[in-house]
């Protein structure tokens, strides 16, 4: 390559001469470094120790899996993903690979998306400015994390690794505001207040969004239910608020607590810089609140909507069944006026009519006789049909439904008194020690069925806030948390436990019924955990 000389550039157009000539490379290089950062993945294709094993594929599913733990604030360590490529690497080789195999990959997979350590550095040529530029970036941040058996590495996806999973359509639609929260998670942790305000906003703009499409998708369904239901739009709306919804507000209350914190500890700082970070977090944390409270909005829109549709489905339904057919008048009236051949007259008009009973004896006068013809349905004026509400009915199905809300809250708060109760005197207890506290005679099979339930609902949650006071103040629209919130207030021994932990113990237990589920375990500190574990 010859070497540039001056001559060279002086002749060389201008940088503002080039921007005119070739509007379209504004923002040239941004998009050329938005480009690059795929560049690791596609280099999988290329290495020969991934050569059998879909390297490409399989280091986006991992970044995929990566983005998962981080969606739920759960850590991924190296044994975490060790573990899930040895899950996914048999649909990839079509074979069971072997410990030495599946360490191996795991260790050149990661040692290539992270660059052993170090960022990813690629180079290209600015056609404005006529020089080199260099773009530098990595795709996993890795750093020490300790366990209480082990200390390991943890692997997170750093900002251009979130924006390059983001970039892709289907999780850009579906995740869309997970996506925007998880950019204010990462903007309140660098401190960047101000950006972050910016972000709460736009989050504030997406659950009004939000709103105005669930009243829009009301409106629709009022008008024709069938068609509605039939839309794409309802069916993504219904997707995201049953896969999403929840999610987002754990998320929320997460986020809040970030800066709740974050708040404490510039508190403590005593440098001038900070009364600015303190005005500007202050904002964030009030604005942050407004959003967070009109995102719970959308629990109950989700309920009225279904609702709604349940009710507009069984109208339709009912006017649909109540429609009279009239044989005569609706059918045979627009066979004759289409004027059919003779052969399609007497298929659909006359045989229908006729007597469906041949004579038992068939003889001449079988065919002289006169034909016996169906009588006619009587004409009948059509029944009333009145919209009207039937106003004590109503009332009635009101106070039926207060009951029944009643009932199940005071169950409800029955499970979580036997699930906490023990813990008052101990620090923990399984399952199969409170079966033994259960009398079959007072609990009926449906009892037992929501016991079962809340268990295993409570499994999943992995902790129970038995403690006072709460960050908010829970609605009856979630019963099992309204149900907590009412008995830890009623009884002070209860909300002195603090957070209650549930884990898998071993073995099953049979309760009462015949019902078998696993034998949990909960306990109030980490002491007790490390116990079970040993």
């Amino acid at each position: 390559m010859s070497a540039v000389t001056a001559e060279d550039k002086r002749t060389a157009p201008s940088v503002f001469t080039a921007a005119r000539k070739f509007p379209g490379f504004v923002g040239l290089n941004e998009r050329i470094a938005a480009l690059m950062e795929a560049f690791p993945l596609y280099d999988l294709m290329s290495k020969n120790t991934l050569r059998g094993y879909c390297g490409f594929e399989m280091g986006v599913c991992l970044l995929l899996y990566i983005m998962e733990k981080m969606l739920h604030y759960d850590p991924c360590t190296y044994e975490d993903a060790k573990d899930f490529i040895s899950d996914i690497l048999p649909l990839f080789s079509g074979t069971r690979p072997s410990s030495e195999e599946i360490e191996q990959v795991t260790e050149k997979l990661l040692n290539e998306l992270s660059n052993y350590g170090r960022p990813f550095e690629y180079e290209h040529q600015d056609p404005l400015e006529g020089k080199t530029r260099q773009v530098k970036f990595r795709l996993i941040e890795q750093k020490p994390y300790s366990l209480p058996d082990r200390d390991t590495i943890e692997l997170r996806l750093s900002r251009v690794g979130l924006d390059l999973i983001f970039k892709s359509r289907e999780i850009y639609q579906d995740l869309r505001f997970s996506v925007m929260q998880f950019y204010l998670d990462q903007q309140i942790r660098r401190g960047t207040f101000e950006g972050a305000l910016e972000t709460v906003k736009e989050l504030g703009v997406e659950v009004t969004t939000m709103e105005q499409e669930l009243v829009s998708l009301r409106q629709e369904i009022r008008r024709n239910v069938v068609e509605a239901l039939d839309k794409p739009d309802y069916r993504r709306m219904l997707n995201r608020m049953t896969r999403q919804l929840h999610r987002e507000r754990e998320t929320f209350d997460n986020l809040i607590k970030l800066v709740r914190e974050t708040h404490q500890n510039l508190d403590q700082l005593s440098f001038s810089q900070s009364d600015t970070k303190l005005v500007n977090l202050g904002c964030l944390e009030q604005q942050l609140y407004q959003v967070a409270q009109s995102h719970l909005k959308l629990f109950n829109y989700q309920l009225e909507l279904n609702t709604l549709t349940e009710d507009a489905l069984m109208s339709s339904l009912r006017s649909t069944l109540m429609v009279r057919f009239h044989l005569e008048k609706e059918l045979l009236a627009e066979v004759l006026r289409s004027n059919p051949p003779g052969e399609v007259v007497a298929r659909t008009a006359v045989l229908p009519l006729l007597q469906p009973l041949s004579p038992r004896i068939l003889d001449l006068a079988t065919f002289l006789r006169p034909q016996t013809l169906l009588s006619r349905e009587r004409e009948r004026p059509p029944e009333e049909f009145f919209d009207e509400i039937d106003l004590d009915k109503e009332k009635r199905m009101q106070e039926m439904e207060k009951e029944r809300h009643q009932r199940t809250l005071e169950l409800l708060q029955r499970i979580f008194r036997l699930l906490l109760k023990p813990l008052v005197k101990k620090s923990r207890i399984s399952l199969s020690e409170i079966t033994d506290l259960i009398d079959e005679n007072d609990w009926s099979w449906g009892e037992m069925a929501a016991f079962v339930h809340t268990v295993l609902l409570l499994h999943q949650a992995k902790k129970i806030l038995a403690q006072l006071p709460w960050e908010y103040i829970p609605g009856d629209t979630d019963l099992l948390e309204f149900a907590l919130y009412r008995l830890l207030q009623q009884d002070e021994e209860l909300a002195s436990l603090g957070d209650v932990f549930i884990v898998a113990g071993e073995g099953t237990v049979e309760l009462p019924y015949e019902m078998n589920v696993s034998n949990l375990i909960l306990y109030k500190n980490d002491n007790s955990l490390q116990s079970i574990d040993h």
